[in-house]
């Protein structure tokens, strides 16, 4: 992917609508950021930006917000104002954010300096080389870093915190009058015997598809938790 390879950025400054261009030279694809310029500051898109770092973008247009996820971090930025969010941490810039009817323009040296010193350790931006560069092997370190970290977190968290509560199941089961609830997303394979309405019932949770595949097979007389390895 993009992001795991060197960017090369070069600046094209000499209007005040203008490009930098982004040329991944490893897959041969070339990027595109649009920027604004005067005299003393260069302003890039937001939007660009984020496609050129393979990130994910949500868009509030009414309120003129952007938010950018970057290697597991939350970047908010805000239309004419000079304050960027990293995940609930403010950064104050020197000069504002430029709102444009399709964009958000950020005032670069400044944006990508606070990037480098929150996010994205290795990115390194200079004008006047106009470059600006993202090694790969800082990239795979803080993904890897990350993983391990969700990971860790995850196992260390109890049961009743990772798993749905039992009254919630019991409660929404009864309103409907179901005897079967089937459900995934906490990744804790199990076949729970219940009472609802004072008859038997069944609460049947999936695992994730990590080493085995997990499906429910069923027939007229019977349902059951079933899976296979992929790994």
């Amino acid at each position: 992917m993009f992001f795991y390879r060197i960017i090369k950025i070069l600046l094209f400054t000499s209007a005040l609508w203008s490009e930098i261009h982004v040329f991944n030279r490893s897959s041969g694809v070339e990027y595109e950021i649009k920027t604004l310029s005067n005299s003393k500051v260069l302003y890039l898109s937001a939007k660009d930006l984020a496609k050129s770092l393979s990130s994910k973008l949500y868009e509030n247009r009414d309120r003129k917000k952007l938010v950018l996820y970057i290697a597991g971090r939350r970047i908010k930025i805000s239309g004419n104002t000079s304050f960027v969010m990293i995940d609930d941490q403010p950064y104050q810039m020197p000069q504002i954010v430029i709102v444009d009817p399709e964009d958000l323009y950020v005032p670069a040296e400044e944006f990508l300096s606070i990037l480098k010193s929150t996010v994205l350790p290795g990115i390194n931006f200079d004008r006047k080389k106009e470059f600006l560069d993202k090694p790969i092997e800082e990239r795979e370190k803080i993904t890897q870093e990350l993983r391990t970290k969700s990971k860790k977190a995850t196992s260390q968290k109890e049961d009743e915190i990772m798993d749905v509560s039992p009254e919630a199941v019991e409660e929404i089961m009864t309103a409907h009058n179901v005897k079967l609830l089937i459900h995934g997303h906490t990744h804790r394979p199990n076949v729970h015997s219940l009472q609802i309405n004072q008859a038997p019932a069944q609460r049947i949770v999936l695992g994730d598809w990590d080493k085995a595949a997990w499906y429910i097979w069923m027939d007229e007389a019977s349902c059951e938790l079933k899976q296979f390895p992929i790994a």
